[in-house]
């Protein structure tokens, strides 16, 4: 029997060749197919980004600040998770800025390559895979209130059928 693939798009806007490297470890297998695509310039990762299932940021971009560009893109209404990656994550201050300017997580890369690959298929996967069940939430629900519209039944926020 044929394995399904699992195709997902991963922006990574990065200058280090080591995540790269890691996702091909982590998801060059079987059954997964992340599609990854390397920038090097903000403008095109500003292009790029709301595309993508996920995207991951390096903190210390040589051509300008990532905060801000999530910053811009979470105030265009941008949703992409966004986790950032950093040699510096040992600080609560960096977390906070991550934090506020609206990114999902902050991952070291001071890890080695097999601790490394850990943390990002489980970063991954969890957000790929809520972000599934969010939009297959999403469906249903909107099937469902069309049908309860159709069948002229209240809205589910007013109808129970418990006591």
């Amino acid at each position: 029997m044929a394995s399904t693939k699992v195709r997902s798009v991963v922006a990574l806007v990065n200058g280090d060749p080591l995540v790269p490297r890691s996702l091909e470890r982590v998801f060059g297998g079987e059954n997964f197919d992340v599609l990854h695509r390397v920038t090097h310039s903000l403008e095109e990762a500003r292009e790029l980004i709301p595309d993508a299932e996920l995207a991951l940021l390096d903190l210390h971009f040589d051509e300008g600040s990532t905060l801000e560009l999530c910053r811009a893109l979470r105030d265009a209404g941008v949703t992409v998770p966004m986790l950032f990656l950093s040699y510096n994550t040992c600080s609560a201050t960096v977390a906070r800025l991550v934090a506020q300017a609206g990114g999902n997580g902050l991952i070291s890369k001071e890890l080695d390559d097999e601790l490394l690959d850990l943390v990002l298929v489980n970063e991954i996967t969890t957000i790929l895979a809520s972000r599934s069940m969010e939009r297959s939430y999403q469906k249903v629900k909107e099937t469902a209130e069309r049908w309860r519209t159709k069948k002229r039944l209240p809205p589910e926020s007013t109808f129970s059928t418990s006591s």
